[in-house]
């Protein structure tokens, strides 16, 4: 069960003063898991994800240092009505650019959303909750998974956490201007 509660930083000011209030990542925003299944026509629409890692790499045997690897990925996800998919990737990796642009196919079966990106692998991920609102929509799934999905990823939610992402679908109001 995620928590709830905001997390707090560490009291270093003087006596009576109240700890900051850190905001945790999107990714552990409590939504509520699906009451219902979702169709493709609610998942039509253009999303995004962000993400960011940082890795420091030590020697096994010495525990000397022996570099560090970073990585932020800004992706958007456009899923069409009809199952057509359009992957538009940008990201820095150690001070690399990585742009990535693929077309596939994406398919809802249950709680799982199936992606084949032309002459790529089947990509799946677990539905993990839903949220709506007046100005967003947070679709959280679980995955990338490449081969058979583990059961207990169905039956206990708290598994796999280092796999759940938060997907962001803003909802444009008719006064608002689109993207071109």
């Amino acid at each position: 069960m995620l928590n709830q509660q905001p997390a707090r930083a560490p009291h270093a000011g003087a006596p009576g003063l109240e700890p900051a209030i850190l905001f945790k990542p999107i990714a552990s925003v409590p939504t509520p898991p699906p009451v219902r299944r979702l169709a493709m026509t609610e998942l039509a629409g253009e999303w995004t994800h962000n993400g960011s890692s940082f890795t420091r790499r030590v020697d096994r045997r010495t525990s000397a240092y022996v570099g560090d690897d970073s990585i932020t990925m800004r992706t958007r996800w456009t899923i069409f009505v009809n199952g057509v998919f359009a992957s538009d990737s940008f990201g820095i990796h150690n001070g690399q650019m990585i742009v990535d642009r693929a077309l596939g196919r994406v398919r809802l079966d249950g709680d799982i959303l199936e992606l084949r990106l032309r002459g790529g692998p089947r990509v799946r991920y677990v539905v993990r909750d839903w949220l709506e609102d007046l100005t967003i929509t947070v679709l959280k799934i679980n995955g990338p998974w490449y081969g058979d999905i583990p059961e207990q990823i169905f039956t206990s939610p708290g598994l796999g956490w280092n796999r759940d992402q938060c997907w962001i679908r803003q909802v444009r109001s008719p006064l608002q201007p689109t993207r071109k």
